[in-house]
């Protein structure tokens, strides 16, 4: 059983000139963008003018996020600990969480 038919085929074709290095970077950059073809990925970058678009994030993306997502439901835990009476915390505790809270959110903007 073969690829199932498009229902718009790519019948077309663009040849165009590159330097080894430029086909070595354009490869790169189709991987870190999330593509797994080149061919996808200057097609994208062509028609929509998204040179390093993400199509999907990475597993390293993905795992980073999920780490970050762990850390920040941590300092949460100790935030509702502090706030609920359960300990105390000093206030350079407390700054230092803030500061965490602030840094997390940054890093989850960026991803």
């Amino acid at each position: 059983m073969g690829r199932p038919k498009s229902k718009h085929p790519k019948t077309e074709r663009l040849n165009l000139r590159f330097s080894e290095a430029e086909i070595e970077q354009l490869k790169l950059l189709a991987l870190q963008s999330g593509y797994d073809r080149l061919s996808d990925f200057a097609r994208e970058s062509l028609l929509r003018g998204k040179t390093a678009a993400t199509r999907r994030q990475s597993f390293t993306d993905q795992t980073t996020a999920y780490e970050l997502r762990k850390i920040g439901n941590n300092i949460n835990q100790i935030a509702r600990a502090y706030n609920g009476g359960m300990g105390q915390l000093s206030e350079s505790n407390i700054e230092l969480l803030e500061k965490l809270y602030g840094i997390l959110h940054e890093i989850k903007e960026k991803l």
